[in-house]
């Protein structure tokens, strides 16, 4: 669902600033999700497709008060399918998305990112309340936790949108398009093992 670009896209990074958006509710959490198939998040779905970056980058634009281009909260394909146009000039809906175009999409959305490869600075930043789209392999992650309803079993690279962190718990807040359940916790492990599995890097997404 995912696959990665060599080069880190750094040439359109800017500095990541303290966030003015954060602390989010959780009411935002869910009213955001939007899952790559169909179901209660996307009503109008494929059975499957490779959505997870398009569905990624949608979710942390609305965590900050943006959206794709020509669209408000709708939960519909013609969402992801606009977002995968913007973000790779075309709807070729048999390949995933890389992070530089992902990035892409989300300067085309009126939005600034910054990538990085430290896990420390990534899970800093969704500390601060910056929304993170992150790469990697639920399967190395919490796939096991769920049965296929909740969260479709998948392994291979994949994109997700860590939104926030739990202080209370110490456990990160995950939009994972493959989630019917809405947003998930996952420990910092889990996150890590994940992120560690593919492509190990993260998109801060802010305005």
């Amino acid at each position: 669902m995912t696959t990665s670009s060599s080069g880190s896209g750094s040439g359109g990074a800017v500095g990541v600033p303290s966030s003015s958006i954060a602390p989010r509710t959780q009411y935002d959490y869910w009213t955001k999700h939007i899952a790559q198939f169909a179901g209660k998040y996307l009503p109008d779905g494929p059975t499957m497709r490779p959505n997870c970056g398009p569905a990624s980058v949608t979710m942390a634009l609305r965590m900050v008060g943006l959206d794709i281009p020509g669209f408000n909260g709708q939960n519909s394909e013609a969402v992801l399918d606009k977002a995968r146009v913007l973000a790779t000039g075309a709807n070729n809906v048999s390949v995933g998305t890389t992070d530089s175009e992902l990035e892409n999409l989300i300067t085309k959305s009126g939005a600034r990112w910054s990538e990085s490869t430290n896990f420390n600075e990534v899970t800093n930043w969704v500390k601060q309340g910056i929304p993170v789209v992150l790469s990697g392999n639920p399967a190395y992650g919490w796939n096991d936790r769920y049965s296929n309803d909740q969260v479709y079993k998948f392994n291979g690279g994949h994109w997700v949108t860590v939104s926030g962190y739990d202080q209370a718990t110490g456990h990160y807040i995950v939009n994972d398009p493959l989630s019917q359940i809405g947003p998930i916790y996952v420990s910092e492990a889990e996150l890590k093992s994940y992120n560690k599995a593919h492509g190990n890097l993260g998109i801060a997404v802010f305005r």
